[in-house]
């Protein structure tokens, strides 16, 4: 089975620009709240009545306003005075979180931090971006654009789903042709881990959102949202070879960053240190190694906040602050909410069986 991210890749010759058509551009824009939005997630179903539908429509007009394309240059030469290189624009989807133009996005869209991107509303205006944050496990980013007034994401609740709950994927498939497109599906498994790559390559992709709902290539990035246009999801990823497997990130994990950087303008991301594999994960690694709880730990730093800890690579990390942990993404989205120097307590089993629990100062991730 092969995964594959879900960005497209144009080709262009001779510097020439590509951008993405305005479908409305007599759309005024709605002054937003800085605050994000939470409310909480229900379960609902779309009524086969005039009513119900025009009631759809209103939401997913609305919820369109808040997706933008995100295109990178690539130039393909060693050297930009090469008269025979070529450029490629790829592009992908993304969802705006502040009315001053923060936005959230995938990392293999976005790249690298400092990189440099070109941020397309939904009313055909352009703006110079930069990427502020990624995570390349998670394929998070965020991105800054300077603009004001922009209309805003409504952020669900996806800790909340339940399967067979309606779900519409939002983005630009196949770039500039078919922007804004929007597909429809149902939530069709949770807490889903996918293995990408093969032999030393390998790398898994943890507690993700499975729908049914077409995610195609340029998708990545965009929002993948509830039946009341909440977002619920950034859509990552599909299985090619398929028909409806694809894959979207759990929008609560990033929730503490798009705040920080909405309140602070920054993040400092608070580090302990190890990484661990999902009590999930262990069959594919070790088929005789059980775990009920904890996660697995397989590096970690000599030089971090454990170089002076008992903990040894095999030890099973069980829990963090009293939260018990069954995967690494839920350590992350732990540590997220803390701040470099701030004390935590974990609690692990060692590999002879022994539960010790220890007070570590975490520091600040470089």
């Amino acid at each position: 089975m092969v995964i594959a991210c879900v960005i497209s890749s144009l080709v262009t010759f001779g510097g020439t620009w590509i951008y993405f058509n305005s479908q409305n551009n007599n759309q005024n824009n709605i002054n937003s709240n800085q605050k994000i939005s939470y409310t909480q997630n229900e379960e609902n179903s779309i009524l086969p009545n005039t009513k119900q539908n025009s009631d759809t429509s209103s939401i997913f007009n609305q919820s369109i306003k808040s997706v933008v394309g995100i295109s990178v240059l690539n130039i393909d030469s060693s050297s930009i005075f090469d008269n025979n290189s070529s450029a490629s624009m790829n592009m992908g989807s993304g969802i705006i979180v502040s009315s001053d133009g923060y936005i959230v996005t995938n990392q293999h869209v976005a790249g690298s931090i400092n990189n440099k991107v070109i941020v397309t509303l939904e009313n055909g205006s352009s703006y110079d971006g930069i990427t502020k944050w990624v995570d390349e496990v998670l394929d998070l980013a965020i991105v800054k654009i300077n603009a004001v007034n922009l209309d805003v994401s409504i952020l669900g609740d996806s800790d909340t789903l339940n399967l067979g709950e309606a779900a519409y994927a939002i983005g630009n498939p196949l770039g500039m042709d078919f922007q804004r497109t929007i597909t429809s599906g149902i939530i069709s498994a949770l807490n889903r881990t996918i293995k990408i790559g093969e032999g030393s390559l390998v790398s898994y992709m943890q507690d993700l959102i499975q729908t049914d709902a077409a995610i195609n290539s340029g998708n990545s990035g965009g929002p993948l949202i509830n039946s009341k246009g909440e977002v619920i999801g950034i859509n990552t990823i599909k299985v090619t070879g398929a028909e409806g497997i694809g894959f979207a990130i759990p929008i609560n994990i990033i929730k503490p960053i798009i705040e920080s950087y909405i309140n602070n303008g920054s993040f400092e991301e608070a580090y302990l240190g190890i990484f661990a594999y999902d009590n999930k994960l262990l069959g594919y690694l070790n088929s005789n190694m059980v775990v009920d709880d904890g996660i697995c730990i397989a590096n970690i730093d000599k030089f971090g906040p454990l170089k002076n800890s008992k903990m040894k690579v095999g030890d099973i990390l069980l829990s963090i602050d009293g939260n018990i942990l069954n995967t690494m993404v839920e350590l992350r989205k732990y540590l997220y909410t803390k701040k470099p120097l701030d004390t935590v307590e974990i609690k692990y089993m060692t590999v002879a069986g022994v539960e010790i629990s220890e007070k570590i100062t975490l520091s600040k991730k470089k």
